[in-house]
């Protein structure tokens, strides 16, 4: 008798969950405890999401980004968008960021030291630490331009802050002084446009 496996994959059972990194979690959970957040944020927390910060997972692992936003939604609740932002440039600064550095400097001695550079190139960076996010940048100028984010699930504001505050670093790499817009949230949130700006070359001293 032939037995017929009624859990094959759809096509939307076969796409890939978007996630994080265990590693990009435990740093924010590090900078949270040390700016004194973490205390705030516990009532907060879901059951599944106060286990995790109770017992972190191994850095080797995955988290569900679902988890993951409701991590920066409670800490973004608890102190402010802007403190979440902060804290998603630290800890890509001084721990993430680390890990691509190599891949960031070979890309800018490639193809051009400015952060137009790192930005068009990042979704082959971005996939060590964060799956099933997109990101694509857009030109306006030699010195500006757009980056749309696509999260492939409804994202609450303060994961694009930590997007935000991510993305400094590229100016920090690439050694000019640069901005980072607010971003501006589509399908209700499920996407967003994130405006970008720095210092021309020419016009440092």
């Amino acid at each position: 008798m032939v037995r017929h496996d009624d859990s094959v994959a759809t096509p939307e059972a076969s796409t890939p969950p978007t996630k994080v990194a265990a590693m990009l979690v435990r740093g924010y959970l590090t900078l949270f405890e040390r700016y004194g957040i973490l205390e705030k944020m516990r009532p907060r927390l879901s059951p599944e999401l106060a286990a995790l910060v109770a017992r972190p997972p191994l850095p080797i692992s995955w988290v569900s980004a679902a988890v993951f936003d409701e991590l920066l939604k409670a800490a973004g609740e608890s102190s402010s968008r802007d403190m979440v932002r902060k804290v998603a440039y630290e800890n890509t600064s001084q721990q993430t960021g680390q890990m691509v550095l190599p891949m960031l400097r070979t890309l800018l001695k490639l193809w051009g030291a400015t952060p137009a550079t790192l930005f068009r190139n990042l979704n082959s960076v971005v996939t060590v630490q964060v799956k099933g996010t997109r990101l694509d940048y857009v030109p306006e100028t030699e010195s500006s331009g757009i980056i749309e984010i696509d999260s492939d699930r409804v994202a609450n504001d303060y994961v694009y802050a930590g997007w935000e505050g991510t993305l400094m670093y590229a100016y920090e790499v690439a050694g000019v002084k640069g901005e980072i817009g607010r971003t501006q949230l589509l399908e209700g949130g499920r996407k967003g446009r994130l405006p970008v700006s720095w210092e021309p070359a020419g016009a440092r001293k």
